[in-house]
């Protein structure tokens, strides 16, 4: 593996995919939802939704289109997700998994003062934080969800908002992603991109193109030092 190095003064992640794996809980949430909607394709849906805002989702696939149903039907979605996990959890099974080597890098991450990453998520409020609690995830200062912008990935107000909450410029920053579409975020958002291989193929994953590809974030290390992150990168190729 090509070793490289990298420097940013922020860092901003991505949640499920990238810190965590939702694959099973998700997947049983669909099936939950297909006995209220028969139409849907469940395998299909998780080809195409993994990285868009639920309220995205549900629009799309579930064929919602009044503000307060989807509301409604978006925050009973990500409700399935944790309750789903747990359920699977306690019957030994995986539900919400942190992924290889993700609390050793925030740890190291959370020694800059002030505190210089944040997670930025495409879930809501309410799931994001159940997910970090479930997962057993360092809980970041700053957090962006769904609420706090208008338009999700690939689009970049998700990125630019979590710089701005670090106040920052996003090109000074370095974005974790796994998704194409979170990627595309950050790159427009002007942020350089580390992209893991937890979610998708390296050629789907190519196409977005990212600065950097690992396997996942144990192929990461940080220092901080003189007032910004060095990295540490184990490259794929």
């Amino acid at each position: 593996m090509p070793v490289v190095h990298a420097e940013a003064r922020a860092v901003l992640s991505d949640m499920d995919g990238t810190l965590c794996d939702s694959t099973f809980a998700v997947e049983a949430a669909w099936h939950h939802f297909a006995k209220q909607y028969p139409f849907l394709d469940v395998p299909e849906i998780l080809k195409h939704s993994h990285g868009v805002r639920t309220v995205e989702n549900m629009r799309t696939w579930c064929k919602l289109e009044d503000p307060q149903l989807l509301e409604s039907e978006t925050a009973r979605f990500e409700r399935a997700i944790v309750e789903q996990a747990a359920e699977r959890q306690a019957r030994g099974e995986p539900g919400l998994i942190i992924l290889p080597g993700v609390n050793e890098l925030l740890t190291k991450l959370d020694v800059a003062e002030p505190k210089a990453w944040a997670i930025v998520t495409s879930a809501t409020k309410v799931y994001a934080h159940a997910a970090v609690k479930t997962a057993g995830i360092k809980h970041p200062d700053a957090f962006v969800t769904a609420e706090w912008v208008q338009q999700g990935k690939p689009m970049p107000d998700p990125y630019l908002k979590g710089a701005e909450l670090l106040g920052v410029p996003a090109s000074d920053c370095i974005v974790l992603e796994d998704a194409p579409s979170g990627i595309r975020s950050g790159k427009a958002a002007g942020a350089k991109v580390i992209a893991v291989l937890c979610s998708h193929d390296i050629e789907a994953v190519k196409i977005a193109e990212p600065d950097f590809i690992v396997k996942d974030l144990s192929d990461v290390s940080a220092e901080w030092k003189d007032g910004k992150y060095h990295f540490t990168i184990k490259t794929i190729e």
